[in-house]
This record gives structure tokens, C-alpha cells and sequence, in this order.
């Protein structure tokens, strides 16, 4: 009777150490690297979420301070004195 050995590559261990050792460099590097790259977007997207926060922020301040002063505006101080009508004035209609 015959046996056929089936293994599969994926996942197994080459059997030479130096291509472990490099396989092992070579995804730490890789690791490395992603890592990077990822805190780099993220510093990346936390700079872009602040500086946008500070614009809507200047901008709503910039807008209930414009309101704030025409409301301020809006009120004249006058000195004046009320006149009595005369008896033969007529009513204004």
C-alpha cells in the first residue's frame, strides 16, 4: 500500500533557520511599520478633529457676539418731555 503525504505550506515553519530568523525580522519591521503609520493617522485625524473644533467654536463666539451688539444697537437712549395737547387742537386720526 502506498502513503501520500499532503501538507500544506501555509502555515508551517520553513525548515531553514536563517529564513525563520528573516521571516521573523521582516514581520516585525512590517509591524513596525504599521504601527507608524497608524499613530500617524491618527495624530493625523485628532489634529484635523481639533482644528475643525476650534473653527466652529471661533465661529459660533464670532456670531452671539455680532448679535449680542445689534441687540445693544437696538436701544437709543433719548431724553424727552411729554406736551399735553391744547384744547383746540384737533385729534390726529
Amino acid at each position: 500500500m502506498r502513503y501520500i503525504r499532503v501538507t500544506s505550506q501555509r502555515g508551517s515553519k520553513p525548515p531553514n533557520p536563517f529564513m525563520q530568523a528573516l521571516g521573523f525580522v521582516v514581520g516585525v519591521i512590517l509591524f513596525i511599520g504599521a504601527a507608524l503609520i497608524g499613530g500617524l493617522v491618527l495624530a493625523a485625524l485628532v489634529g484635523f478633529v481639533l482644528i475643525a473644533g476650534l473653527i466652529i467654536y471661533a465661529r459660533i463666539w464670532w456670531l452671539t457676539r455680532k448679535a449680542r451688539r445689534q441687540q445693544e444697537d437696538a436701544f437709543v437712549e433719548a431724553e424727552y418731555r411729554v406736551i399735553e395737547p391744547s384744547d383746540d387742537d384737533e385729534p390726529r386720526r
